[in-house]
């Protein structure tokens, strides 16, 4: 979860949810610093909901970065997972 950002539980509730009834793997972090932009989506207009997925990885700002090919599946699917069933959130 992003530093800077509130991630409502109904969102962290609906993440974990779909990747477990799908079965993706996923680990949930907290960070205690750094950031992404989730807080200005969170904070645009009348506010909204939001959360942070992230990819695990290393060497983060260099000129390579590394990550597992597993980790950006599951990511991905989880991104996906999350989009096709987010109109639950707002029923």
């Amino acid at each position: 979860y992003d530093s800077g950002v509130i991630v409502p539980r109904v969102v962290i509730d609906h993440l974990e949810r779909v990747a477990d009834e799908r079965g993706i793997p996923y680990q949930v972090e907290v960070m205690t610093r750094g950031g992404t932009d989730t807080r200005e989506l969170q904070l645009a207009g009348d506010g909204a909901l939001a959360g942070c997925v992230s990819i695990p990885t290393r060497y983060v700002h260099q000129v390579v970065e590394t990550c597992d090919p597993r980790d950006l599946a599951a990511s991905s699917a989880l991104v996906a997972a999350f989009c096709e069933t987010a109109q639950d959130l707002i029923a």
